[in-house]
């Protein structure tokens, strides 16, 4: 009986953690919207005054973008600024902003590099800065909860150590896989710096359409947000596992049980290892425990042995309705998928559906479902 009220509540922990993940991605998706719609309007102003959208040759255009700038880029700048409140960015800001360039009417080409540059800068400065409480919140959430958890299953009562806030700032900082959260997030911050510039360079140099540049510019911006998006995710991940992890050490819970999530977007490595049994001590991110890959859904729960599953349930997805449901406890991801997903035509066109990139294929009928697989293999 525990084991399976571990694992309930374990889930329970996960979606928790998940809800809150989601509302950080909204803040941060909303950010960078902000910061798409300033750069789309001063590449608007800048094709519509000085480029190949008002008429005038690429020589021209190239003339009038190294003429001197008005006040619009410095004022933008101020603006960024202004919203910041991380002191490297501001100080990187106020250095453009009093350099000699910008005293004497910085060239327009590179006020535009400069906006592109510190945009960026300040996308992955909110990134941070949403980001880290977060994780904060998940490690202490998870740690806190698994004990419980354990404690409510077992019916004992122990003692354990409170969680300081600067050993949860240590592992949340702590490097996985070669990196942590912050340098992750500057990599991909400069990256998306680098690849913004470069198509702002090689647009004004073949001159094209100030439409054209800023679908190029708004692509780019919109993968710089997924990345952002599945690097919460991941991250937030790993440290609510990290905790869980610590809270069996604590307890000396000697065994944890792998739970993948029962629906069509479970990845192959993850439908193998669903209900599969480890010992803590071998636990190893990304080869039997959470995650094993960026964006994983997966989570764990400590597990006693001889335990008895067969008249307890858990929780599945209808892959045919997409609705919430539940199956056997000891059902593991493929028994699950040998019942209700190989032999029915329709939950297997959902699952081939949502591997191409439709969200809610569940909701099509078999005629809409049909002709969007069709229009996405083309």
């Amino acid at each position: 009986m525990a084991n399976s009220y571990w694992e309930k509540r374990s889930i329970d922990v996960e979606k928790l953690i998940q809800e809150k993940n989601d509302r950080t991605v909204i803040k941060v998706n909303e950010f960078f919207e902000a910061v798409m719609k300033e750069l789309n309007e001063q590449i608007r102003k800048i094709f519509n005054t000085y480029l190949t959208d008002s008429g005038m040759s690429i020589q021209e255009a190239l003339k009038n973008l190294n003429a001197k700038q008005t006040r619009d880029a410095y004022n933008t700048l101020k603006r960024i600024y202004e919203r910041t409140d991380d002191p490297d960015l501001k100080q990187e800001i106020l250095n453009r902003l009093n350099a000699p360039a910008y005293a004497s009417r910085i060239a327009r080409i590179e006020a535009l590099r400069d906006l592109i540059f510190c945009e960026a800068q300040s996308v992955g400065w909110y990134t941070e800065k949403m980001l880290q409480p977060r994780m904060i919140d998940a490690y202490s959430t998870s740690f806190y909860q698994t004990h419980y958890i354990i404690q409510k299953g077992t019916g004992l009562a122990y003692d354990f150590n409170n969680l300081s806030n600067p050993a949860v700032k240590a592992a949340i900082a702590t490097d996985w896989k070669g990196s942590n959260y912050s340098k992750r997030i500057w990599k991909n911050t400069d990256q998306l710096a680098n690849d913004l510039e470069e198509i702002l360079t090689r647009g004004l140099m073949t001159g094209i359409s100030g439409k054209k540049m800023a679908t190029e510019l708004n692509k780019r911006m919109q993968s710089g947000r997924y990345e952002a998006d599945r690097l919460i995710r991941t991250e937030v991940n790993y440290v609510a596992g990290q905790a869980r992890l610590k809270a069996y050490g604590d307890t000396g819970a000697k065994k944890y049980i792998y739970i993948a999530t029962l629906d069509l977007r479970t990845s192959a490595v993850c439908r193998k290892l669903d209900k599969t049994i480890h010992l803590v001590k071998d636990a190893e991110v990304g080869v039997n425990f959470p995650p094993m890959h960026p964006n994983c859904r997966s989570v764990d729960s400590a597990y006693i042995d001889g335990r008895d599953y067969s008249k307890l349930q858990r929780r599945a997805r209808n892959p045919i309705t997409g609705e919430t449901e539940l199956v056997p406890a000891n059902m593991t991801y493929r028994e699950w998928y040998k019942k209700y997903v190989e032999n029915d035509a329709r939950a297997r066109a959902n699952e081939r559906a949502i591997k191409k990139g439709i969200k809610r294929p569940y909701r099509m009928s078999d005629e809409e479902l049909k002709k969007a697989i069709k229009q996405l293999s083309h």
